[in-house]
């Protein structure tokens, strides 16, 4: 008996000397463990066709100027001519003839259509109409540039013209230097509510042409300022926006800020995003193991991105995209240029992509 106890006290104690010692408790104070892979993310060169001249015939709009003829109206005849305008409903008002819709037409168009409202009055009715001054094609250039404003579309224009029409990029004033105010690596160039893949630094200080491309109607240009302290929180927060940024500040303090997370949060997947909008640098981070205490924090930086998606993600060439443009307009709302008000009223707004 006392045999079988002994030899049963020594299997227990060999069982206790061969269980692997317990793991040592994680830190998540402790520094050294935010170590990040950061890939950088290339976007497409511009469509050669954006690097020619908008072709095909002008297209009146409201507020373009014309002069109407009527070519077989007797001499001295009050109603032979008019000079008027294409009204903000897209119509125009000649002689006896009804309104009649001018917006979307050519001047040729227009003429056909000025004879055919005015046969019930005239035998032969012959109308011309001539462009005056062409006024309802607008682009607007915004931010760090000398004379920003909304300017009339009324000829060719390359985004080079536009930031020469502008004043050129303002520069840093009384310091003796000849910095530019403007940080170019987040610009933007925005068309029909989606970003144009145009790395302004290339164009602008190495002089690359294939990022000057023409302009159209209702492009909107905005060159933001270099000096920023703030970190865009977007995607699946109480409230996407720009928060303000501190020393030794983290993920969870910015995200906090932006009145914390939503509940469909997907937080395996987060993206930080660091740099140009033309090649950004992109980190993919697991808030739920930082959330859950077990890894640290990631410290951010100014002009940092920060985007939480709302579900599971796969392409990354193809989600950054989006996310891009997204932070783009962000920076031009947040600085107060999102409505921009034309010489009419008419508004100049700059839509914002959904991811």
């Amino acid at each position: 008996m006392r045999g079988l106890l002994l030899a049963g006290f020594l299997i227990l104690f060999a069982a206790c000397r061969s269980h692997p010692p317990r793991a040592a408790l994680f830190d998540p104070r402790e520094e050294g463990r935010a170590a990040l892979e950061w890939e950088t993310v290339g976007r497409p060169l511009p469509d050669p066709a954006d690097l020619l001249p908008p072709g095909g015939p002008y297209r009146l709009g409201p507020g373009d100027e014309i002069v109407i003829y009527r070519l077989n109206a007797r001499e001295n005849d009050p109603n032979a001519s008019l000079r008027t305008f294409v009204m903000p409903d897209g119509f125009v008002h000649f002689d006896l003839a009804p309104p009649v819709l001018a917006r979307g037409r050519t001047v040729g168009e227009l003429s056909a259509a000025l004879t055919e409202a005015l046969r019930p009055y005239y035998r032969r009715p012959d109308v011309s109409a001539v462009l005056h001054a062409a006024k309802s094609r607008r682009y607007a250039i915004l931010g760090k540039v000398n004379s920003p404003n909304v300017y009339q579309l009324d000829q060719p224009t390359t985004l080079l013209d536009a930031i020469a029409r502008a004043g050129g990029i303002e520069l840093a004033g009384g310091t003796g230097t000849t910095e530019e105010l403007a940080d170019l690596s987040r610009a933007l160039l925005s068309r029909d509510g989606r970003l144009l893949p145009v790395d302004f630094e290339a164009l602008v200080n190495r002089g690359d042409m294939r990022f000057n491309v023409y302009l159209h109607d209702q492009d909107f240009i905005f060159l933001p300022p270099k000096s920023t302290l703030e970190i865009l929180v977007l995607g699946g927060v109480g409230t996407p926006k720009a928060v303000g940024w501190r020393e030794g500040q983290g993920l969870i303090g910015a995200i906090s800020e932006a009145d914390g997370l939503l509940p469909n949060a997907y937080t395996r997947r987060v993206l930080l995003i660091r740099g140009s909008f033309t090649e950004p640098r992109v980190a993919v981070i697991n808030l739920a193991d930082i959330l859950r205490g077990r890894a640290t924090d990631v410290p951010v930086l100014p002009g940092d991105v920060l985007y939480i998606p709302n579900s599971p993600w796969e392409r990354l060439e193809r989600y950054i995209d989006v996310i891009v443009s997204t932070a783009a307009f962000t920076v031009a709302a947040n600085e107060g240029v999102r409505f921009v008000e034309g010489a009419d009223g008419e508004t100049v707004r700059p839509d914002l992509p959904q991811p």
